[in-house]
C-alpha cells in the first residue's frame, strides 16, 4: 500500500495491486509432489440444508418486520436484519447452484483429514439449529455469523463433492 495526500492535505491510503495471485496445488504442477488420497467421505443432504437455510431467512424477515425499529438504535437494528436476510438468501442460492450444477440432491464430499470431517458436521448442527426463539439482538447475530460460516463451509465442500444417488431430471 502507497500512501499520498489528497486535496485537501488528508493522508491517503492506496492499494497498489503487484500482479495476479499465485495458487499452486500440490500433485497438479509438480511432478514430484505426491497427491495425497481422501482419508474418508461424508453424504451432504444439501437439499436438506438449502431448506434450514431458506427457514432460517423466513426467521429473520418476521424478525424484520416485527422488530419494533424505534429510534436510532431499532433502525441500525432493522438495517442489519436486511443484510443478514440478504446473506442467507446468497448462502441458499449458492447451494442451490451447486444442486443444480450437481444434478442431486446429496453429494459426497471427499476428506482429507478428520478436522474436516468434524467442520462439516458442524456447520450441519448449526443450519439445523436454526436461532432460538427469545435472544437478544446480539445472540441472533451471533448464531446468524454461525450460520453464515456454516452456509461457506458446506458450499465450499459441496462444490468438490460428487453425486450420490441417481441424478435428478432438470
Amino acid at each position: 500500500m502507497g500512501k499520498s495526500t489528497g486535496e485537501s492535505g488528508a493522508r491517503i491510503l492506496a492499494f497498489v495491486p503487484r500482479g495476479a495471485p499465485q495458487v499452486r496445488l500440490a500433485g497438479r504442477h509438480d511432478d514430484g509432489a505426491e497427491s495425497q488420497s481422501p482419508a474418508a467421505s461424508l453424504d451432504v443432504d444439501l437439499q436438506a440444508q438449502i431448506d434450514r437455510l431458506h427457514a432460517v431467512k423466513t426467521e429473520l424477515e418476521l424478525a424484520y418486520w416485527d422488530h419494533p425499529g424505534e429510534g436510532e438504535t431499532g433502525a441500525r437494528e432493522r438495517d442489519q436484519i436486511r443484510f443478514w436476510v440478504r446473506q442467507v438468501a446468497g448462502r441458499a442460492a449458492a447451494l442451490e447452484g451447486i444442486l443444480m450444477e450437481k444434478r442431486a440432491a446429496r453429494v459426497r464430499v471427499h476428506l482429507y483429514g478428520a478436522w474436516r470431517m468434524a467442520e462439516i458436521e458442524a456447520a450441519c448442527r448449526a443450519l439445523a439449529a436454526g436461532i432460538p426463539e427469545g435472544l437478544p439482538f446480539e445472540g441472533v447475530l451471533a448464531r446468524v455469523a454461525a450460520i453464515l460460516h456454516a452456509g461457506d463451509t458446506l458450499g465450499l465442500a459441496a462444490a468438490g463433492g460428487v453425486p450420490v444417488g441417481r441424478a435428478m431430471r432438470m
